[in-house]
């Protein structure tokens, strides 16, 4: 981990930065007490040091999945905001329909550039994919992500992009792109692609 992070460093200056990403389940039922539990944490979090923002979106595909994004200074910093809407109800106790817990992702940044994540726009959308690569070879293909994003950047709608590192498994690489439109993320897209490309269109 030690060689990742030294390659990280070397990479972009803002790599201490940390992304927390919570895949989400939602009925549509829940959509509104979703929004509004969201809303109510911002400014718990907004008193949190490090904290740099928080963002939901939603997935355009109709099946209820959800994005949330927390972004901090560094991990100690996103700690300290889970602590402090640990007191806060959370939104799984106010569902009128049960679904799975979120699948929680922590990432540290290998690069950010433009309006991604929670710079980006309300109505904006953002693509997800991960990626996982053979052992060992997670910078690699991170830089691999990096080259794509910066050859879509020609895009006219392409606002952004982030590349991210698993920190629990070096090997999964997690990269986001914020587009303008639909469209513009549509004409991103090759023929065929080895990877899942998730798209959410931003409501927080």
């Amino acid at each position: 981990m030690d060689e990742l992070k030294s390659q990280l460093l070397g990479q972009n200056g803002r790599v201490n930065e940390a992304l927390i990403l919570a895949k989400l389940s939602v009925h549509k039922l829940d959509e509104p007490t979703s929004e509004r539990y969201y809303e109510e944490i911002l400014p718990v979090l907004q008193e949190v040091d490090g904290f740099r923002g928080l963002g939901l979106w939603r997935g355009t595909n109709g099946d209820g999945s959800h994005l949330a994004i927390y972004l901090y200074r560094d991990f100690e910093s996103a700690d300290d905001g889970l602590k402090a809407i640990s007191d806060q109800r959370s939104f799984t106790s106010a569902q009128n329909v049960l679904s799975l817990p979120a699948d929680v992702v922590r990432c540290r940044t290998f690069q950010a550039r433009g309006l991604v994540t929670t710079d980006a726009p309300t109505g904006s959308y953002l693509s997800l994919s991960i990626r996982t690569s053979e052992p060992g070879y997670g910078p690699e293909l991170a830089e691999e992500l990096e080259r794509i994003f910066d050859e879509l950047q020609i895009i006219p709608g392409f606002l952004g992009s982030f590349v991210g590192v698993n920190d629990a498994l070096e090997e999964e690489i997690v990269g986001l792109a914020s587009w303008a439109s639909e469209d513009a993320f549509r004409t991103s897209l090759p023929k065929r692609s080895p990877y899942e490309v998730n798209l959410f269109k931003r409501v927080i």
